[in-house]
């Protein structure tokens, strides 16, 4: 643990190297999804976090680009670490004099996940930075996603709100009984800017033909597409242009969320564009998971082992899985 988690009380544990699984983090994503039992809120994390929602950042002086975190363009920079603390996630880097710090947490008030991304530049020039984010609409059932997630998609509709620097997206509902969520998705830059947000709901544009999340053809052009509506493959990505000046610190916040009604996910939008939420969030956050342990009983340790063990449930994970050479052996049937 660090010194200052250790002075603040807060158990802080470094994770594996970033090649390796992340399964701790998966679990406090997926919260937000699973409190409306909606496991495929977006694209499921993998056993190796190469997919779900990402920020990449493009360095416009430079045309550099990665990710805030490991995932998805698999790159480290010169200095890389993820922290796993009660009731979020984080992840620093540094690239060149520039340093990233990515926060994470799910609120206990709202069903909403925060994100806020912090840049700070520790150089002698100013930059000008791009902060883009994607993810892939799901709003179904899991396996109604893994059946078919083609046809899926094509009941998904999404809308930009473009005064609020946000995104919504729900499902044409199959029958007049058949209420569907809608889920925003957001960004909102802490200081003042000038420059207007673009934005992109069609993943085949953002992507790119035969591209990836690893290295999406979107991000190399000068604004996202901005297109909306019913869309066949449907995602949700803005970008938003960041400048910042010799030593100082840019923050971003960026809030995906769902609702019961439209007016409800505006009614979000506006409330979490207010700068002081995201901290509130993130001690929320906090306070509520101090007050589940204290609950449960439960030491530092033994949290840490349930979390570990709640991985291996909810992922599968080739681990725990027997040699080959005894799976080829079995000559029976399985248990139970």
């Amino acid at each position: 643990p660090s010194s200052a988690a250790s002075r603040s009380g807060r158990s802080r544990s470094p994770v594996v190297p970033p090649t390796g699984e992340c399964k701790p983090f998966q679990e406090v994503l997926i919260e937000l999804g699973g409190r409306l039992k909606l496991p495929a809120f977006v694209r499921p994390d993998g056993t190796r976090d190469d997919t779900g929602q990402f920020c990449y950042v493009r360095d416009v002086d430079a045309n550099q680009v990665w990710s805030v975190a490991y995932q998805p363009t698999q790159t480290t920079g010169s200095g890389y670490e993820a922290i796993f603390s009660a009731g979020r996630a984080e992840f620093r880097r540094r690239d060149d004099d520039l340093d990233t710090h990515v926060e994470i947490a799910v609120s206990p008030e709202d069903d909403v996940e925060l994100r806020r991304v912090s840049f700070s530049n520790n150089g002698a020039t100013r930059k000008v930075l791009e902060l883009t984010s994607y993810a892939e609409v799901v709003l179904a059932a899991k396996g109604a996603d893994a059946a078919h997630r083609a046809f899926s998609g094509l009941f998904v509709q999404t809308e930009i709100i473009e005064g609020q620097n946000a995104i919504l997206a729900t499902r044409r509902a199959r029958s007049a009984s058949e209420k569907p969520p809608w889920m925003f998705h957001a960004m909102i830059p802490v200081a003042e800017t000038t420059t207007a947000a673009s934005f992109e709901t069609d993943r085949g544009a953002f992507l790119g033909r035969a591209g990836s999340p690893a290295c999406p053809q979107g991000i190399e052009r000068a604004t996202l597409g901005n297109s909306q509506g019913s869309v066949l493959d449907p995602c949700v990505a803005i970008r938003q242009k960041v400048e910042i000046a010799p030593d100082q610190v840019a923050t971003v916040h960026i809030f995906t969320g769902v609702a019961e009604t439209r007016d409800a996910a505006l009614a979000l939008i506006d409330k979490y564009r207010a700068r002081h939420l995201a901290e509130r969030v993130l001690e929320l956050a906090w306070a509520h998971s101090q007050v589940i342990q204290r609950r449960l009983d439960a030491t530092n340790a033994e949290i840490r082992m349930w979390d570990q063990l709640a991985s291996h449930v909810v992922f599968s994970t080739p681990t725990l899985r027997a040699p080959k050479s005894i799976i080829a052996a079995n000559k029976m049937g399985q248990s139970g």
